[in-house]
């Protein structure tokens, strides 16, 4: 990653020993309650979970038409396929 002018910043792991072989200032602190949004999906790392968070849903009072579908499910970002 640095040969191509990458800084890793916010390194974060559920493994205390790997974190502990890394610079303080290039990880992020151990928080067990936080998700941490990583390739569309929230990860919990006390847990090691990935989560899906669905998109906004469709107002309470109008009918689901095939358009709102349709815009609901474009907005679901998942690159590793795991939605599917």
């Amino acid at each position: 990653m640095k040969s191509g002018g990458f800084t890793m910043k916010k390194w974060a792991s559920n493994d205390t020993a790997v974190l502990s072989d890394l610079p303080l200032e290039v990880t992020s602190p151990l928080e067990t309650s936080r998700l941490w949004k990583t390739l569309g999906l929230y990860w919990n790392r006390r847990l090691d979970v990935l989560t899906f968070v669905p998109p906004a849903e469709i107002p309470p009072g109008q009918h689901d038409t095939k358009r709102q579908l349709v815009s609901l499910a474009a907005k679901v970002f998942d690159p590793l396929g795991c939605v599917a």
